[in-house]
């Protein structure tokens, strides 16, 4: 998606929860767990099927009129405002 290069594959031994720690650099984010007690996981993804499900459908929408009005007013996108709604559903 977006024309970026997908990262290769890990090997699963390769992977160390310690050095691969994917947050490690946000002061923002602490991890909580005992590495020594912890284990790394295999995931399975298709990302065919996943780029595939992200292309947009074209849906009818009926709002009322004082939504339309002021939706254009505040310069809404209502797509992406019903795909937010939708996931935080």
């Amino acid at each position: 998606d977006n024309d970026q290069q997908l990262p290769k594959p890990s090997n699963l031994n390769d992977i160390s929860l310690i050095n691969d720690d994917p947050f490690k650099q946000d002061p923002d984010f602490t991890l909580t767990y005992d590495p020594k007690k912890s284990f790394t996981s295999m995931v399975s993804v298709d990302l065919n099927k996943y780029l595939h499900s992200n292309q947009p459908v074209k849906k009818t929408l009926t709002i009322p009129k004082w939504a339309d009005a002021l939706g254009k007013e505040k310069k809404v996108n209502f797509s992406k405002l019903l795909t937010e709604a939708i996931l935080n559903t």
